[in-house]
């Protein structure tokens, strides 16, 4: 009996020292080595046992874990809606079975809903940071992709097997080659001061007091700042910094005949030492409300117009960004899917159109314009760049600059590790999307720069404007100088949105709604603020033929839409994006647009009461 006592007096003592030395080491190690050592010794494990009877093994894998806080702060009139702290910490396993000519991706099948193979863990990680139950949740979830994509996988066998293609399709590879890379990149931590930005918030909403006829506004501010650690089973083990700082200012009212009217300010940055100063902000948001104001009351844009347009300031950069980064039909690569069916064809070609392909090496800008891609270029004229990162989501290495149009021809496309006809392997432009707490990433553009080598004045611009409409017999010509973002974290009502990314569009040459547009009159140069305007069509053939570009630059930090292309079969959100930046002429001038009067579904009536702000 004393011996069996001593002997489990033994095995206590021991388990307890076993358990104290595990749990010295996960307090000797910090938070990344904790993540990066579960993440390289679970891929290990399941890279080389990974495999059920009758079915293929696993050839890739990839894990990604997104560690993010968050601070989001709601302000309405003067006073505080919410104001909390989250911690996120999601998952993304990516499996691949066969080999780099052909893998479980690149295939659609409507009735199964497989698509391209990349399936994303929904199980939320642990938020402790505990060696075991990080790799268990890594297990759990490496296991349910592999019996998915297996299934894919043989989907896709057979109906490669029923359809005939054309060589150069059949052989294309699946999935490129990349080369190991070992990178980690200083976290950007910043310090929020709550307090602080509450007030902020409060102080931008109160502006809206003064103004009774706008019928709901609403200030968020949202501080993201976090890692994302990737790894593959080829080597590549990266840490890369996810931070953004952001206010957006919304605003709504209704025209007298009841038209819905919106209107927003937003700022983006790294940090939020890089905001702009908050007298500037509240300049900014003031003015924005006065001209919504006055765009309750602006005459109707009732008639069609064929003519002259300019875009100037905020319009030029968000209508070339929506125009040459559309998510099938611009400068980002897109490979249409091995189909199953006819149904699943049909689907795709109205969803998506035809994409750039072909054009590859023919002129699709004005002749003096070059694109290109610098995603390494930190700042330009002394703003900070949000677009910039020095490693993709895919842990490709971009180069520093890449042309993607030349003297208006068109080189190559942003792409990512899956090829195309046109580019075969990856540039390093698969990009993490802020403001996602589950994994997503998506092909997006980083910083680009549009230069022209023939730059007008805005003086010689608006001159230019002024001729080219006497020339067609009008005595009038339009300017616009605000389109609406397509990420501004509120949609007061989406069925009025006509913008394409993520929608069921298939028109690939729209543009969002124009927000403030300007009629120049030829008699006298006074300019009219019009409202109901639609600009019907921007295509390949327009951009082709720009009457001119200004020598001023604009910087431009946005957020561009998730959910469009692709990875996206029912469409986007309004508040998530990849953080770009682009540099481009401050005016636009297109010889000939369409513009028409905006064609609403419905028109709400105004409230049956006066806004008790009214005096």
């Amino acid at each position: 009996m004393k011996k069996s006592l001593l002997t489990l007096i033994i095995i206590l003592f021991v388990s307890i020292s076993l358990l104290n030395v595990v749990t010295d080491l996960q307090a000797g190690e910090n938070s990344s080595e904790i993540i990066k050592k579960a993440m390289r010794d679970e891929l290990e494990r399941n890279i080389d046992q990974v495999k059920l009877k009758d079915l293929e093994e696993a050839f890739f894998i990839s894990y990604t874990i997104r560690d993010v806080h968050s601070h989001v702060i709601k302000s309405g009139l003067g006073s505080l809606i919410t104001s909390k702290s989250d911690h996120h910490r999601k998952l993304a396993v990516r499996v691949l079975i066969g080999d780099f000519q052909r893998t479980n991706e690149n295939f659609f099948d409507m009735s199964s809903s497989f698509f391209r193979g990349s399936f994303f863990g929904e199980n939320a990680l642990p938020l402790e940071d505990d060696y075991q139950a990080l790799r268990r949740a890594l297990w759990i979830e490496t296991d349910q992709v592999y019996k998915r994509v297996s299934e894919s996988y043989e989907r896709k066998k057979a109906a490669l097997k029923q359809q005939s293609l054309s060589e150069e399709v059949r052989s294309l590879k699946d999935f490129s080659p990349a080369p190991q890379v070992k990178y980690g990149e200083t976290s950007r931590t910043f310090l929020i001061d709550k307090a602080h930005w509450d007030q902020v918030a409060k102080k931008i909403s109160r502006i809206f007091a003064s103004y009774p006829e706008i019928f709901h506004s609403e200030v968020r501010i949202a501080f993201h700042q976090g890692d994302e650690y990737f790894i593959n089973s080829e080597g590549t083990e990266t840490i890369q910094p996810l931070s953004l700082a952001s206010i957006q200012v919304n605003a709504v009212t209704q025209a007298i005949d009841g038209e819905r009217l919106l209107d927003h300010v937003l700022h983006y940055a790294l940090t939020p030492e890089e905001l702009p100063p908050v007298t500037d902000i509240i300049k900014s948001v003031s003015e924005m409300a006065q001209e919504l104001t006055q765009r309750r009351t602006a005459p109707v844009f009732d008639e069609s117009y064929t003519g002259p347009v300019l875009f100037e300031d905020q319009a030029a950069a968000e209508m070339m960004m929506q125009r040459l980064f559309h998510p099938s039909s611009g400068l980002l690569a897109f490979r249409k899917p091995l189909l199953n069916d006819q149904r699943s064809l049909a689907f795709f070609n109205k969803k998506f159109g035809e994409t750039l392909d072909k054009k590859r090496n023919r002129r699709i800008l004005s002749k003096d314009l070059t694109v290109k891609a610098k995603p390494s270029l930190k700042e330009y004229d002394d703003i900070k760049l949000i677009g910039h990162y020095n490693i993709d989501a895919e842990g490709v290495e971009p180069p520093s600059e890449i042309t993607l149009i030349e003297n208006g021809i068109l080189k190559t496309f942003l792409n990512d590790r899956i090829p195309t006809i046109s580019v075969q392997a990856s540039n390093g432009h698969l990009r993490p999307i802020i403001g996602a707490y589950n994994h997503l990433s998506q092909i997006g553009p980083s910083v680009i720069s549009v230069v022209s080598n023939n730059g007008l004045s805005r003086k010689k611009m608006i001159k230019k404007l002024q001729q080219l409409a006497q020339d067609e017999g009008l005595d009038y010509a339009l300017i616009v100088r605000k389109l609406k973002s397509p990420v501004t974290c509120y949609d007061p009502d989406p069925t009025s949105s006509m913008f394409f990314f993520g929608s069921d569009s298939s028109d690939s040459s729209m543009v969002s709604q124009p927000l403030a547009v300007y009629r120049l009159s030829l008699h006298d140069d006074q300019e009219i603020l019009l409202r109901s305007v639609n600009i019907s069509d921007i295509s390949i053939s327009a951009l082709r033929h720009l009457a001119g570009v200004s020598k001023e630059h604009l910087v431009y930090n946005t957020l561009v839409p998730a959910g469009g292309g692709a990875f996206n079969m029912g469409g986007g959100s309004h508040c998530l994006g990849i953080p770009a930046s682009c540099i481009i002429p401050r005016s636009i001038l297109f010889a000939e647009l369409d513009v028409k009067k905006e064609e609403r579904m419905y028109t709400p009536k105004l409230p049956a009461v006066t806004s008790p702000l009214s005096k």
